[in-house]
């Protein structure tokens, strides 16, 4: 099982090659990780388990957002995110999302939810 630290909330970075932006993936453990308190207990951070994700499927919320085009950046740290937003995520998972006070440690979800809510981010110009 995959365990993901993930942004919920927006972030006020300046530099946008820098920035965390929510829905992104900001560390990937095995498991049974001995997470920190602070990662625990930070209202701006969830931990979410998914069971049977490929290393390739992994990867992708690691990797950065690339294009072919020298003249296109990425926008932000990673290529894909989950889609912490989406409509369609209700009950105990929109629940421990919305909780601030992290009263529930980490949440679990299946491999289609997780593959479901997995969105790209889009490649734009840059200044």
């Amino acid at each position: 099982m995959a365990e993901f630290l993930i942004r919920v909330h927006g972030t006020t970075a300046t530099d946008p090659l820098l920035r965390f932006r929510v829905g992104d993936v900001i560390a990937f453990h095995d498991n049974g990780h001995d997470w920190s308190p602070r990662e625990l207990t930070r209202p701006h951070w969830r931990i979410i388990q998914v069971n049977g994700l490929s290393a390739a499927q992994i990867d992708g919320y690691l990797s950065r957002a690339l294009s072919a085009d020298p003249n296109i950046r990425a926008r932000g740290r990673r290529g894909q995110y989950l889609d912490i937003n989406d409509a369609s995520i209700t009950g105990a998972l929109r629940t421990y999302l919305d909780d601030d006070t992290r009263a529930a440690p980490m949440y679990s979800m299946t491999k289609q939810q997780a593959i479901a809510l997995t969105k790209a981010h889009p490649i734009e110009n840059q200044p």
